[in-house]
């Protein structure tokens, strides 16, 4: 499977039209921009310099693509329906965590673990941050219940 994306920038007075696309058992991207030929890049960074991957894509999400930082602005329709159905599992792995916890924690969780990372943009899941999320709450439920957090997050969990 292929994730598209589409992005462009201003440059001259002329608007610099690119097409981003990433196999999903690859770290290259193939980029094309206007006109020109695709160039293959190896692997792009994120905005915060770490190596990105198929969870780092999304309509929003900025990376490093030949040296121009460059925010993915839209994807096409498979783009889409992949990041929904990637969103909506990893959202029902954070929550059932969060449910667990709760049993055995009698706090508020910090504000960032209850960010939806979701726009209703097509392709807006913020994949990334939501494994983030699973990751420091399955931290704390393997406190508790390791057994149980690994259970939850079976052994596919993409970190």
């Amino acid at each position: 499977m292929s994730l598209n994306f589409t992005s462009w920038w201003w440059e001259n007075n002329e608007k610099q039209d690119i097409i981003i696309s990433l196999t999903t058992n690859s770290k290259s991207l193939i980029v094309t921009i206007k006109d020109l030929d695709p160039i293959t890049v190896d692997t792009p960074s994120t905005a915060t310099g770490k190596d990105a991957d198929i969870w780092d894509m999304f309509v929003g999400s900025e990376l490093d693509i030949l040296g121009k930082y460059t925010i993915l602005k839209s994807c096409d329709p498979s783009t889409a329906v992949w990041n929904e159905a990637q969103g909506t599992r990893l959202l029902k792995i954070r929550d059932k965590l969060a449910e667990e916890i709760r049993k055995y924690e009698n706090k508020q969780f910090p504000q960032r673990l209850l960010v939806k990372y979701h726009t209703n943009i097509p392709g807006g899941y913020n994949l990334r941050a939501i494994i983030n999320q699973i990751g420091e709450f399955h931290s704390i439920l393997a406190k508790y219940r390791p057994a149980l957090a690994n259970g939850i997050i079976g052994d596919s969990f993409p970190y």
